[in-house]
């Protein structure tokens, strides 16, 4: 497993753990799970506990409702997302 496949597993158990679907095996989750929708049909609250979730573990910014939309895409997205800012400090 590589360094972003291993991110993509943390971000999956994460959100499951955050909104309360214990349900869902992280391990099925890829980067192409999209987390609305089709995916993990998150709803507004859940993304909202999302977001905070991840923004205080990861320690990155969602600055705009544009920027939320772009990058809780998908699993893939959301790294690429957490990768970027990390690098850019």
């Amino acid at each position: 497993m590589n360094e972003n496949d291993a991110l993509i597993q943390e971000l999956a158990k994460v959100i499951l753990e955050a909104v309360n679907m214990h349900h869902i095996d992280a391990s099925t989750l890829n980067a192409d799970t999209h987390l609305k929708d089709t995916g993990l049909g998150l709803d507004s609250i859940d993304l909202l506990e999302a977001v905070l979730t991840i923004e205080a573990k990861y320690k990155v910014k969602i600055k705009s409702p544009e920027e939320g939309k772009k990058h809780f895409q998908t699993l893939g997205t959301l790294a690429a997302f957490i990768k970027s800012n990390h690098e850019n400090k």
